[in-house]
């Protein structure tokens, strides 16, 4: 434990206990096709140490394509070496669009990282938040009097030994433990602020509390909540600047989001989310349905009948030779016809 005692942690709490068996956590990157152009996938797993941003960055630095794609599974980490993470990867947002993929966890640390990415889209039981910071002293002077242990530290520096676990937390050095970790609070709810485009008090007024599927969406922490075989159908529709079927905004959203990233008023929102989107609030207003606005595919790719979706991924795996993974993706793209009575089972 003394290898991250004392030190400011952006980490959901409940992981905490687990830190010192933990290993740093883990980078992978491959390239994945989605749509009809070839993106980066950087898979971030596990909890985050300042050797795993490191990792993450020269991931970032070798892509070649315009897109990258971030799936974190993470419930954060270190804070040493997060926030200028975040600072290289909100430069390389403007040259490049960065999605970032949650289907279980991505808190704290990681969801700093998350913020930075054009959209998040997460699984209805995935979490994310957890926006703030903590440090953990351990007062073992006890125990080290019953094993029949006395520490003698000869130090210079009245604070050089304040934190020492070997005595009890002066309330001097509390009060400095307090403002490292108010400092670094500070820092991590801006960049959250930037990358939602909330006020920082409104990121400060979530508590650090977590949020769950499509809540994480009504608190301005998410764009959308798909499973995560839509993810990439999901990424190549903002691509294409459409939406897909059953994932329109609706007024009620909208202005819940709205008063989640500004902290205003209910009242407030909704009269921001009339002027902001007039033909929803058109619609709440006289009770009707938006209609469906789906990924179309190209006329030549429209399917014959008789066509199934497994029919059109293996004519797309045989055209390619790519993996049925990424056949099955593409034709979930091109076909979403097919796709969506694949999925209900029709």
């Amino acid at each position: 434990m003394d290898s991250i005692s004392n030190r400011p942690l952006a980490i959901y709490e409940p992981t905490l206990s687990t830190l010192p068996k933990t290993k740093a956590g883990w980078v992978t990157s491959q390239p994945t096709v989605v749509g009809t152009i070839t993106a980066q996938k950087i898979s971030i797993q596990g909890v985050l140490y300042p050797e795993t941003y490191k990792n993450i960055r020269t991931a970032v630095d070798a892509v070649t394509s315009s897109h990258i794609i971030l799936d974190i599974n993470s419930p954060g980490g270190i804070v040493a070496g997060c926030f200028d993470l975040c600072d290289y990867l909100s430069t390389i947002g403007q040259k490049k669009k960065i999605y970032a993929l949650v289907e279980d966890q991505c808190c704290s640390a990681a969801y700093a990282i998350a913020s930075t990415a054009k959209q998040i889209y997460i699984c209805r039981s995935a979490v994310v938040g957890s926006v703030g910071v903590l440090v953990a002293h351990i007062d073992q002077s006890k125990f080290d009097s019953d094993m029949g242990f006395k520490f003698t530290v000869i130090h210079a520096g009245a604070k050089k030994n304040q934190f020492s676990s070997h005595n009890p937390l002066s309330s001097q050095a509390q009060k400095d433990l307090q403002r490292m970790v108010d400092l670094d609070y500070e820092v991590f709810c801006q960049i959250v602020s930037k990358g939602r485009g909330m006020t920082v008090q409104a990121v400060k007024n979530t508590e650090a509390g977590i949020f769950q599927g499509q809540d994480s969406v009504s608190s301005g922490f998410a764009d959308g909540v798909f499973n995560s075989m839509e993810f990439d159908t999901a990424i190549a529709a903002d691509i294409q600047g459409v939406s897909l079927p059953g994932q329109q905004l609706t007024f009620q959203q909208a202005w819940q989001s709205i008063k989640a990233k500004q902290g205003c008023t209910s009242m407030d929102a909704m009269g921001q989310a009339a002027k902001d989107y007039p033909d929803l609030y058109e619609m709440q207003r006289t009770g009707r349905t938006p209609a469906a606005q789906p990924v179309a595919p190209k006329a030549k790719d429209k399917p014959d009948q008789g066509q199934t979706f497994q029919s059109v991924w293996t004519e797309i795996k045989k055209r390619t030779g790519c993996s049925v993974h990424s056949a099955m993706k593409q034709a979930a793209h091109e076909y979403p016809d097919l796709y969506e009575r694949q999925r209900a089972g029709a």
